[in-house]
């Protein structure tokens, strides 16, 4: 028989959360020094961040640029067969509001690159970054030209093959970039 002593449980318990807190602590080192040093490091490492990747920052952002962007290009379409000004203007917001929201995208993208994969740069994350770096300038510039030269949403695309050649080049890239987000989420 061997009496129990309280004092050495409390003692025992107190010695297992220092020890687990520890171990904590040296998985975050760890972490930290795998992924890349940086101020988005520091960021993706921080509460925020952490924050940020455990409510899905990145898939929840990615999805307004994925779901207007062939929006825009549907209506760009529609606004160059119906010669419809309206149609014209609700294709440039649109573009508009992607290009905006991409830097909201791409930060959350690097968030939960450091936070999930450790920063590692592989064949996917190489593509998904130049993707959005496509995504990103192509919007911008759609918008930028819409602003100087506003009737060439109405004008017969084929006079503008070029305008089209960028707008269906942009939706090719937000789909390339959807898809290696995919074989990331899914992994089949």
């Amino acid at each position: 028989f061997v009496p129990f002593d309280e004092g050495a449980a409390q003692n025992q318990d107190a010695q297992n959360a220092k020890e687990t807190k520890q171990a904590t602590r040296k998985d975050r080192v760890e972490t930290q020094q795998d992924a890349p040093r940086s101020g988005l490091n520091r960021l993706a490492l921080s509460r925020y961040g952490q924050k940020l990747t455990q409510w899905h920052g990145h898939p929840i952002a990615v999805h307004i640029p994925n779901g207007v962007l062939p929006m825009s290009f549907i209506f760009v379409l529609l606004a160059s067969f119906f010669k419809s000004a309206t149609l014209a203007t609700v294709a440039q917001y649109n573009m508009g509001f992607v290009a905006l929201s991409m830097p909201i995208v791409i930060g959350t993208g690097l968030i939960d690159w450091v936070n999930g994969f450790k920063g590692k740069m592989t064949r996917v994350f190489r593509t998904k970054m130049i993707c959005a770096g496509i995504v990103t300038l192509l919007s911008l510039t759609l918008v930028v030209w819409g602003i100087v030269r506003p009737g060439i949403y109405t004008g017969a695309l084929s006079e503008n093959w070029l305008f089209l050649t960028l707008h269906v080049t942009n939706l090719a890239a937000a789909i390339v970039a959807g898809w290696q987000g995919g074989k990331l989420v899914f992994r089949k």
